[in-house]
This record gives C-alpha cells, structure tokens and sequence, in this order.
C-alpha cells in the first residue's frame, strides 16, 4: 500500500511519489547487494571500520581512503609523529590497516589521520571514530580511544512494540534555564522526572551526532558513529536511557529502534533493549536514519558499497542534507 492510498489529496502527486520510491527501492537494493544479502548486511561499516579491541588485546585500525598513496596512525602514544610503526598497510579495494599491541594504546588517548595523497597530505579524523573530543583553547577535533576499564553489560531482554507511541522531543543542551549547554546528567536528573510524569513512552533526543558548530543545531554532523562529547560521556549517556526507563519497573532499558535525520535526531523507547556496543544503541526496525553502533550484521569486504552506505545524499536539493538507512537486525 502506498501513502496516497490513503490520502486523496496525494493522488495528484502519485507519478512523483511512485517514481522516488522506485529511486529508494532502486539504492536500497544496490547496497544491500540486490538478491545477494539484506540492508543491515551492508551497511554497518562501523563494526569492521575504525579502531577497535582484538580479541588478544590488540588494537586493529582500518579506513577506507581509495585515493591516499600513504596513511598514518599520529596521537599520543607517538608524540603526533609520522613513523613507520604507526604507517597503515594498504590492503587492497582502497582498505588500509593496521595492528597495534594492546600497550602502546589506552583509554583517552588522542588521535588522528595523516593521509598523504597524490599532491598533498593533511591531518584527518577518522571516518568511523566513535568518539571525537573539541580543544577547549584551539577548538579543534580529535579523534579519542574510548575503553573504559569496565564495559557495561545490558540486562533486559526486548520488549514488544508499541502501537501508539507518545513521543516527547528533546535536545540535551538546550534542556537548562542557564546560559550554557546543558550535559547528559543535567538532562537526566532535571528533565527525566518531568518527561515521565506526563506520560510520554518514548523521548526523541535531538542532536546527539557529533558537530562542530553547537549553532548548528546538530545539522552539519562531522562523525555519524560519535556521541556528542560536549555533552558528556557514553557512560553518562547510557545513565540517561537507564534512568528514563527504571522510572517505571514494568519499562525495562532503552533502545530498541533509533533514528536519526541529519539534525540528527534519536528516538528511545520505554522498555526497549539496548545493543553489547555501551556507545550507543541498534535499531530493530527499517526506518529514515542513520544505524548507530552495536546492530549485528555480516561484514564483508570486497563488495560493500561504502561511500553510498554511508551517505546517501536527500533528494530535498540542500546538498549537506546526508542519511544512511537504517535496517532490522531480527
């Protein structure tokens, strides 16, 4: 059933509609490899992307950079210095890589990209990082390793799906009376109660993805896979979810189904499961928005169309306007 089926006054528009919806069908089909895989197969990137703890207790870093003619790890653990220890080995299909023992890096530290390409090099964040820190003095981005000595294990089980969600929509920062960006436990300990007590079952949070400019309003988001930061930890993000949902002993956790637009915007759900990955939460439902960390799915790496799975430009005509979709990991 189409959206005019419905709705007479669309009926003009049907060729319109019928014609975008062949577009999307048309770019879902090519990311997820048509007949060969689903969606959620194909675009969660981030789980192969980026850096990320090794099983033995190595660091493994990979990016995708099909025009660099050479690539290195810079931060902390090496003084921000190009060196050949730190250089990525290009592993073919534009995929670069590289293995690091688990003592040279630790929780907090900084870090970026230098890419050399042909004509030129520059510092670069990573495209997949998951957490991305602002000098308070310079105002610039870095990179930062987020491991936190003890994870966070996820208790309740998913609920059900709620047929009529009451929706509250929020924004973190501007949650304060006071002059200035409110934080995550600011919003959980001065808003939360309030939301609850009217009733809503689900809280729309806009603006969560990292951006430079705060003015933005979150719409120039810089790092898809990232939190925030000044708006708090992940930690204390997760305090927020907890909180919203053990305000009621029949709710259960939060995050079942999220989405995001490039404001962006989230959605958490009364009782709703959280993923094992404590920065952020799956979704479980095929909807406009970007997939945040932690949704299961099989990664390959021949095949995977990625600059279209990570961004696929709106049809809106405002050419910043990005969203990847999200897909059902049931």
């Amino acid at each position: 059933m189409m959206i005019y089926d419905n709705d007479s006054y669309l009926m003009p528009f049907k060729k319109a509609i019928d014609a975008r919806h062949a577009r999307i069908a048309d770019a879902v089909g090519k990311i997820a490899g048509n007949s060969e895989g689903s969606l959620s197969d194909n675009i969660n990137n981030h789980l192969y992307y980026g850096l990320h703890r090794q099983a033995d207790g190595s660091w493994v870093f990979r990016e995708w950079a099909p025009n660099a003619v050479r690539i290195y790890l810079i931060g902390d653990f090496n003084n921000w210095k190009r060196t050949g220890g730190y250089c990525l080995n290009p592993l073919g299909n534009g995929d670069w890589e590289i293995v690091i023992p688990d003592f040279f890096i630790h929780h907090g530290d900084l870090y970026k990209l230098y890419v050399e390409w042909p004509g030129g090099g520059g510092e670069r964040l990573p495209a997949y990082v998951t957490r991305a820190v602002q000098d308070e003095e310079t105002k610039a981005f870095c990179a930062q390793v987020w491991d936190p000595a003890t994870a966070y294990s996820w208790k309740n089980p998913r609920p059900a799906r709620i047929a009529e969600p009451l929706i509250y929509e929020c924004h973190i920062g501007m949650s304060s009376e006071e002059e200035k960006v409110a934080t995550f436990t600011e919003f959980r300990q001065n808003v939360l109660p309030r939301i609850a007590a009217l009733g809503y079952d689900v809280i729309q949070i806009m603006a969560l993805q990292e951006h430079p400019y705060y003015g933005s309003f979150g719409y120039q988001v810089s790092n898809f896979f990232a939190l925030s930061s000044r708006f708090g930890t992940p930690e204390e993000f997760k305090e927020v979810m907890i909180a919203f949902a053990t305000q009621d002993p029949d709710w259960g956790e939060l995050g079942s189904w999220t989405s995001s637009t490039p404001i962006p915007w989230t959605m958490w759900r009364r009782g709703s499961e959280c993923s094992t990955d404590a920065r952020t939460c799956t979704s479980t439902r095929v909807r406009r928005g970007i997939i945040l960390p932690g949704a299961p799915g099989v990664l390959t790496t021949a095949s995977r169309p990625r600059s279209a799975s990570f961004c696929q430009t709106a049809s809106s005509g405002w050419r910043n306007t990005c969203w990847t979709v999200s897909a059902s990991t049931e």
